[in-house]
Parts: structure tokens; C-alpha cells; sequence
């Protein structure tokens, strides 16, 4: 759910679906590597509020870093 409201807000704002599906993809990415390492329960999610930031901020993606940034808040 928390990775189609991503992708779905980014389409509203305009950005191309590929950029959309990076920018949900960067901010779940560590919660759900947090949520594994420390075996907590699939169903009970990950805690995404600390990576809430990731979504504010604007730029590009760069591979080689592996970072995110866009130029079209949430």
C-alpha cells in the first residue's frame, strides 16, 4: 500500500511512471531491509516514518551513489 500511494502521488505530480517506481522504490528500499534484519512479522509492515524525509527532497537518481533525489515533492 505505502508503495502504490508513492507511485501514485508521483503520477499526480507528473512524473514519468519509471521515475514514480524509483522514487517508491528509494523510500521503502532500507524499511524493508530494517524489517527484515530485524525479523519483525511481514504482516505487521515496516516502519517507514524515519525514510518519510526521502520523499521532500528534489534532484535525480545516480546508480553509481545510489541515491535519490527528485524535483517534484509528494
Amino acid at each position: 500500500d505505502l508503495f502504490a500511494s508513492v507511485v501514485c502521488a508521483s503520477l499526480v505530480k507528473g512524473l514519468a511512471v519509471r521515475e514514480a517506481v524509483e522514487k517508491a522504490t528509494y523510500f521503502l528500499q532500507e524499511a524493508i531491509e530494517e524489517a527484515t534484519k530485524e525479523k519483525i512479522p511481514r504482516n505487521h509492515g515496516v516502519n517507514f516514518e524515519k525514510y518519510l524525509s526521502r520523499l521532500l527532497w528534489g534532484g535525480a537518481f545516480d546508480a553509481n551513489k545510489k541515491y535519490y533525489k527528485w524535483n517534484r515533492c509528494l
